[in-house]
Formats: structure tokens, sequence, C-alpha cells
């Protein structure tokens, strides 16, 4: 009897050790993974100069791995989980559960035209006017333009009826495509949506996303306006001017809320993703029916552009396939990442306090291969994908710039000795050549270029480099001066010159 309960007290710690050396071993490959993860982070921030970053990651309902990283500011202030970043973008998500949620209360039909809910809502085109419908913004099918969706953020309007002025404004606006025929992204889709919601709630947008969204899942700290941010230690926005990192802190119009102007925490966005992964519910507050939310998480039936999120059917972060629904947000001075694996109730929230368009493709990487990381791959490095002559735009425009300024010195020279040495310039084809008509083709082909090439190329207008990119707007706008302006000055004088000289010349024949 004896020999037997000492028997069964060996066994019971054998098994009580085995079950907590189970548990170490269950554990250690998350430790060592965020360990890969932290280092990972901290390796692009040092090679691109990444001055803070926020990461949060969900799973089966819980927060997994919560991180600050860097700084918030140039006084040194910390990144923290509840540092609240700008989504940018990823605003979208918002705006697009806000029209679901009135879509489940039998408030909005997707399938209406805009014209039910905004009745004087217009395009250009008054036919097109009436054939866009909810679901063709949401899917952005509706035929606006991504360049036409740029414009508004070089706009500064903070007043309360800025939103709705900006819709009425678009009366102007030509589609380049018939509604639901073709995908094009466009912010001005959830511009129109965002006053929606403003029009059926009865509410101001930032009121209803405060009041349906914020509350119901405890992100105490996230805002739809700069200034409230501020109050909850908002991080800066970075842009690497020249290369050096500084900070901007402008207040976006609030026309822009509903598609890139909600502020939000590391922390408050994995209530979010929870909400979204657990079909509608963060702890006991349901936002959306799962059946809603199952509508809201499906791919367009144009492009895999669904209902504020971009749906990847063939997903393999490793060797297996899911289903990903993520959203990214760029700029101005901020970018986002967002990505949910329904399937494996994954969710990950990847917050940066930098933007630069000339290496957008990092940042953008640095959060799928995040991702990737904690599905078991090892990081990767890759390169920018952005071409080669608009990685080093900067150098480029630099050279461009001290040539034509170079170009200045060598006209003012020039003009000066036709004054003093008239018999010096006595072939007036070659100086026509070399004087007028060259420089003034350099000058032409360089506008044309900016115009005609460059600004399209990107969908964007100089305007808007000047919020996205200051440095390369200002070096553009040099190039352009003195291509326009002071090409114009230079072959007038020029040409003035050569006449003067031709008639020194056959004023000294006679």
């Amino acid at each position: 009897m004896k020999q037997s309960k000492i028997f069964n007290s060996a066994l019971l710690v054998i098994t009580l050790l085995f079950s907590f050396c189970c548990k170490i071993c269950a554990t250690l490959p998350d430790s060592m993974t965020y360990k890969v993860i932290d280092n990972y982070i901290q390796n692009q921030m040092k090679t691109y100069k990444i001055p803070g970053v926020a990461l949060g990651i969900v799973k089966d309902d819980s927060v997994v791995y919560i991180k600050g990283y860097g700084i918030a500011d140039d006084n040194g202030r910390r990144v923290t989980p509840q540092t609240p970043f700008l989504l940018a973008s990823v605003t979208k998500s918002f705006t697009a559960l806000g029209i679901m949620q009135l879509v489940e209360e039998g408030k909005i039909d997707l399938d209406a035209p805009v014209q039910r809910y905004l009745p004087w809502f217009r395009v250009a085109d008054a036919k097109a006017s009436s054939k866009i419908t909810v679901h063709h913004l949401l899917n952005q099918t509706s035929g606006f333009s991504t360049l036409d969706g740029r414009r508004k953020y070089a706009d500064s309007d903070t007043r309360k009826d800025a939103l709705e002025n900006y819709i009425r404004s678009l009366k102007e606006t030509q589609l380049i495509a018939s509604p639901g025929q073709k995908f094009e992204y466009s912010n001005i889709n959830y511009g129109i949506l965002g006053l929606i919601i403003q029009e059926i709630s009865g509410v101001s947008y930032e009121n209803y996303i405060q009041k349906r969204i914020f509350t119901p899942l405890n992100m105490q700290h996230s805002y739809t306006s700069l200034a409230d941010a501020r109050q909850g230690g908002v991080s800066r926005g970075y842009y690497p001017f020249l290369g050096i990192p500084t900070t901007y802190d402008k207040p976006l119009s609030r026309s822009v809320i509903p598609w890139g102007g909600i502020y939000s925490s590391a922390e408050d966005m994995t209530h979010y993703l929870i909400a979204h992964l657990d079909q509608g519910v963060y702890l006991d507050q349901e936002i959306l029916s799962p059946n809603v939310m199952a509508e809201l998480h499906a791919p367009g039936k144009i492009s895999n552009y669904g209902i504020g999120w971009v749906v990847y059917s063939s997903y393999k972060p490793n060797v297996e396939t899911y289903t990903a629904i993520s959203h990214e947000g760029g700029g101005p001075y901020f970018h986002s990442f967002v990505l949910l694996v329904p399937e494996k109730k994954i969710g990950i929230i990847l917050l940066i306090n930098m933007d630069d368009p000339t290496i957008e493709s990092i940042l953008s990487y640095t959060g799928w291969i995040t991702a990737e990381i904690y599905f078991g791959k090892d990081p990767t490095y890759p390169q920018p994908s952005e071409p080669i002559i608009f990685q080093y735009s900067r150098i480029i425009y630099g050279v461009i710039i001290l040539l034509l300024i170079t170009g200045v010195f060598w006209s003012i020279h020039h003009l000066r000795c036709w004054h003093r040495q008239s018999d010096k310039y006595n072939h007036r084809l070659k100086m026509f050549l070399i004087y007028v008509l060259i420089p003034l083709i350099v000058d032409i082909s360089l506008a044309i270029y900016i115009f005609s090439i460059l600004l399209p190329q990107y969908d964007t207008t100089l305007p808007t480099v000047l919020v996205f990119a200051p440095d390369l707007g200002i070096m553009v706008m040099l190039i352009l001066i003195l291509t326009i302006v002071w090409g114009t000055v230079r072959t007038l004088l020029m040409l003035f010159a050569i006449l003067k000289t031709k008639a020194i010349l056959l004023k000294s024949d006679d």
C-alpha cells in the first residue's frame, strides 16, 4: 500500500512536470517570434530612419502582443500602445462600418442611388449622377478618378459644412467610367459616404463614429480631429525633408475625415480588430450582426476591393493558404497597416509615424513581413519597388536645379559679352541655335514632362505633392520657375541681343 502511494505520488509529480514543460514549450515559440519581430521592426526603423512604430497583434479574441517603438515627437516622448497615430486611408473601414450599421437598421439600401439620400447630388454628367449607388461608392466603382480624389488633401477647410460643400462642388467633376463598370480607387467615394452617414443619422460624421464605434469598442485613444488627438498625446508625423526627418502638424480639412482623418492607437485598434474577427462583437458589445459583418468582409464584384477592405483570397504567409482582409493608409506623414485573417482569428495593426512616397513600398512591406514572421517565416528585407528614377528623385531634381541655375549665370555672362564684343557673335545661325533654340527646347521639354508625364503618372497634382512630399514639390516648383519664367525672359533677352548685334554689324558694314 505504501509503495503504491509512493508510486502514485511520483506519477503525479512527473505528470505535473510534463504538463509544465509542455506549457513552456508551447509559449517558447511565441516569445521567440516576438523577439524576431522586434528585431525586424527595429532594423527597418534604423535603415529607413523611421522615428516611431506601434504594433498590436490579436489572436482568438485576445491581445497577444502589443508594443511601442521609438519616439512620438522631437522631445523624445516614447511611443506607447496608447499613442494615437493618423490612420489615413484605414479610416475608410470605419466609414464602411458606419454605412453597414445603417444598412442593418434598414435606413440605407446598398443598391439605392446616392440621390435617394442626397437629392441634390450631381456630377458633370447628369445621367450618370442618378446611376451612382451606395454600393458603387463602397466598392470604388463609381467612376471617380484617383487624381480627383487626391486634390482635397491640399485643402484646409475646417468649417462645420466643409464636407457638404466639398460634395456639392463635385457638380463639375467628370467621371472616367460609367458607374459600376470599372474599379478606380478614389477618396471621393468615401467622402460622399461620410456625408450620407451624416444626413441619415442626423449627427455629424465625427459624432456618429464616436458614439457608434469608439464608445462601444472602448477606444479611448481614438479621435476624429487633430485638436482632440493633441489632447490625447498624438504622435507627430514625420517626413524626410531632403533626407532629414522633419515633423509636421497641420489639421486636415473636415472633408478629408471620412476617408483619411481618424486618429487611433495600437491598443484601440486591437479592440477594433477583435470586433471584426468575432463577428461584430467586442467583449459584450455588438457593433454589427454576424451576417452583415460577413457582407462587410466580402470582395467586390469587379475587384478584390470590397466594403472598405481589400480581400485577398489566396494569402499564403506560410505553407497554408488563407483569406486575408486588409487595408493600408499612406500620409500625410503617417503610414498604417491592418490585416485580418479570419480563419486563424488573427489580426495585426502596425502604425508608423512617417511617410515618404519614394519608399512607400518599404512601409507597406514592413506590415506584410511582420505578419509573415508571426506566421513562422523568417524575415526578409526586399528593396523598394518604386522606379529608380523616383527613389532618387531628390538627387535627380537637385542636379537639374543646379544645371538650370548654372544656365542662368551662363546666359547672363554671354549677354554681357554681347555688349562688349559684338563682333565675336557674328555668326547669327550658330548664335540662334546655341543661345536661343537649344535652351528653349530643354525648358519646354522639362515643363511638358512634369505636367504631361510626371504628375499624371502618379495621379497627383503639384499642390498635392507639396502636401505629401514638400521637398519634392518645392524642387519641382523651382524647376518650373527656372524653365518657364526664366526661360521666357532669357529667350527674349537673347533674341533682343541677337537683333542688336545684327544691327551693329550692319551699321559697321555701312
